[in-house]
């Protein structure tokens, strides 16, 4: 029996419109096998929501529920009309324009006592519409407006009544919103043809939370290895330094002391043969232009060596003070000492173009590792010196507050840009410019000050200089190593 037009007709259409929906299912499942992170399940929702549009389903908006119950949560995501399309705007960041037809929300909520209905129906996998009037849409819909912050109410809130049909899947459920007065039925057999792709996209989603997760752990361990393998590399560079300078002041010593002990038998030897030659020849040697010459010029070279002697002495004294590798490591000891030892050592690079201004506060013993807090104070103040170009000053200032002593240091350099002094700290910071070239060196001075349990703090204005205060307790506390 050969079929009449009109049925042939149906049966066209009826094609056409399956071979749409498979198009559409394809469109979807290609967006989902283009994801390349957790976020990319919106555009997966985005683009569904295009699809449900062209299938006949006249829908302003459309939620698409994911259910958790291992973490009691709901991962909800709205998609909607762009609100901008009628003149509205939002205040949450919650509501995302994805261009100018389309905005997406994301709540994610714990399941709360107003969810279980609609997680009764979809334990038992069945489809359940829920038909409103206006005043019941505007009522239900009013805590989602505050949420994102709408200037005010999209049209399709109210109006002459909708009808919701939620469509469930492996996890979760698909909510559609439409005009009507009774629930159409071909919506279900509309949706469920995208369940499947939306299924995977969730499942991708999870994989890629999983892995995202890992990374930011591995990152974490990552960061802190190379932490501890500064920390490692900086501890060996100190030690090594600390045993060089202890080293040199030792062998230093030794020359130093022949040179005083000579020292003190020249100048016993020329008073002696001053009075000799005052005994032989009292009154020739007191005329006796050569004489008196040679005698002039002995002294002057007493007085430079001497002079040359306290410097070297000075010199020395401050190099086993800097290392202190022959004392406890943690003692109550005088700060100020650490300070000027530095300063000593750095007097070649302070020159006569830099001006170092000491204001100490009697502030007595501090707790604290010496060698270290010496390495910090040298650290600081040779950054201050190199921050400085031509002539300028550097203030040290020391005073005591709050059961701490406080160092603060102050120089009329370049000073330190507002983006960089949030990573002064990092490990490996190395900007460039006089002022941030700093490496290792600033994240090595943090952690001292840390295992003192003190604190450290950087302020900085470009073209005026950088001040930095350290503050350390004084009482001795509970190491934690």
């Amino acid at each position: 029996m050969s079929k009449t037009k009109e049925q042939l007709q149906i049966e066209l259409e009826n094609l056409l419109q399956q071979r749409k929906q498979e198009q559409a299912v394809e469109r979807i499942r290609a967006e989902v096998l283009s994801m390349r992170s957790s976020a990319d399940l919106l555009p997966v929702i985005t683009v569904m929501f295009r699809e449900l549009s062209q299938l006949d389903i006249e829908s302003p908006g459309c939620g698409f529920f994911f259910v958790d119950e291992d973490k009691n949560s709901i991962l909800w995501y709205s998609a909607l009309e762009n609100p901008r399309k009628h003149g509205i705007s939002w205040t949450s960041p919650d509501l995302r324009e994805i261009d100018e037809t389309t905005a997406v929300a994301t709540v994610e909520a714990a399941i709360a006592e107003d969810w279980q209905e609609d997680l009764e129906h979809w334990r038992k996998g069945e489809l359940w519409s829920v038909m409103r009037s206006a005043e019941e849409d505007l009522a239900v819909m009013r805590p989602f407006q505050e949420r994102i912050g709408l200037s005010r109410p999209l049209p399709f809130f109210g109006g002459d009544g909708w009808v919701i049909t939620n469509v469930p899947f492996a996890y979760g459920w698909v909510g559609i919103r439409y005009r009507g007065t009774a629930p159409d039925p071909t919506v279900k057999a509309k949706i469920e043809k995208f369940t499947e792709a939306l299924s995977l996209g969730y499942l991708r989603n999870l994989d890629f939370l999983r892995l995202e997760e890992q990374n930011r752990a591995l990152e974490t361990a990552l960061d802190q290895l190379k932490e501890a393998q500064g920390q490692l590399v900086l501890q060996e560079k100190m030690a090594a330094l600390g045993d060089l300078v202890a080293g040199v002041a030792h062998e230093m010593n030794t020359p130093l002391g022949a040179i005083h002990s000579i020292h003190d038998t020249l100048i016993r030897a020329i008073d002696s043969l001053k009075r000799t030659l005052a005994e032989v020849l009292p009154d020739e040697h007191k005329e006796h232009r050569k004489i008196q010459a040679a005698f002039h010029v002995m002294a002057d070279a007493n007085r430079v060596i001497t002079s040359g002697t306290e410097r070297v002495t000075s010199i020395v004294d401050s190099l086993r003070n800097f290392a202190r590798l022959d004392e406890a490591e943690f003692q109550m000891a005088d700060i100020h000492e650490g300070i000027d030892s530095a300063l000593t050592l750095l007097q070649n690079r302070l020159g006569t173009h830099i001006t170092a201004i000491k204001n100490y506060a009697d502030i007595g013993p501090t707790y604290c590792s010496p060698g270290q807090l010496n390495q910090v104070f040298m650290h600081l103040l040779k950054n201050a010196i190199e921050a400085i170009e031509g002539s300028g000053e550097i203030e040290i200032n020391t005073f005591q507050a709050d059961g701490k002593a406080w160092v603060r240091i102050r120089d009329t350099g370049v000073g330190i840009p507002p983006e960089q002094l949030d990573h002064l700290f990092d490990f490996g910071f190395n900007e460039t410019g006089a002022r941030t070239r700093m490496a290792f060196g600033l994240a090595m001075d943090y952690r001292i000050i840390q295992e003192h349990h003190g604190e450290i703090e950087i302020e900085s204005q470009v073209g005026k200089g950088t001040v930095i205060t350290v503050g350390l307790p004084q009482k001795a506390f509970q190491q934690s190593r």
